[in-house]
């Protein structure tokens, strides 16, 4: 046997393990595809399933800016500014839905007479109905036959109006509490302005 041949048959085993490998890194790479393909599906799916989540969080809540019910309550036009009852209060329909069936009561959590006396907690329900207030309109809550009194006689009252309503197509009663407070300008007219407390 000559040299070269002993050459050839010492390399042919390396040329035998080398192809044995190829297949198994061909499989293994195919695997880690495999895995990479998974996981990227799953990702898709995950971000799918979260814009969707996401899609109806935000139509429930348009759909509820649009039907929940919105007021303002606010001083008018006095009629006697010597007198703080004669100015009537505008309500506003500041949502999108008509409000039906609207009521409302002034109650005097506190008032003092020029004389010293006070009253506390005093008051009636206006027995007026709105039967429907569309959006974007507003209606005047006269409370000049709750307290009748000569020009001049109050000292300073707090009082708050309470509103119930029912939004249109909603089965359900909402209510306002919207307190105020007068003021006694240098020319001793009456100013009613809203304030907040802890209650």
């Amino acid at each position: 046997m000559t040299i070269k041949s002993l050459a050839m048959s010492k390399k042919k085993p390396k040329n035998r393990s080398r192809q044995s490998r190829k297949p198994r890194a061909k499989k293994s790479k195919a695997r880690t595809i495999n895995k990479r393909n998974q996981t990227v599906s799953k990702s898709i799916a995950f971000s799918k399933k979260l814009f969707g989540s996401i899609l109806s969080l935000i139509a429930v809540g348009g759909f509820l800016f649009a039907v929940w019910p919105r007021i303002s309550l606010s001083p008018g036009i006095s009629l006697d500014l010597h007198k703080p009852f004669e100015t009537p209060f505008i309500i506003r329909n500041d949502g999108y839905l008509p409000l039906c069936d609207v009521k409302y009561s002034l109650i005097a959590e506190r008032m003092e007479l020029m004389d010293g006396s006070t009253f506390t907690d005093s008051g009636a329900n206006m027995g007026n109905v709105i039967e429907k207030l569309d959006p974007n309109k507003s209606s005047a809550l006269f409370v000049n036959r709750i307290f009748s009194m000569p020009p001049n006689n109050v000292k300073n009252a707090r009082i708050y109006i309470l509103v119930t309503y029912k939004p249109y197509l909603v089965p359900f009663t909402f209510s306002e509490r919207i307190r105020f407070k007068t003021k006694i300008n240098v020319s001793r007219e009456y100013i009613w302005y809203e304030y907040y407390d802890n209650k």
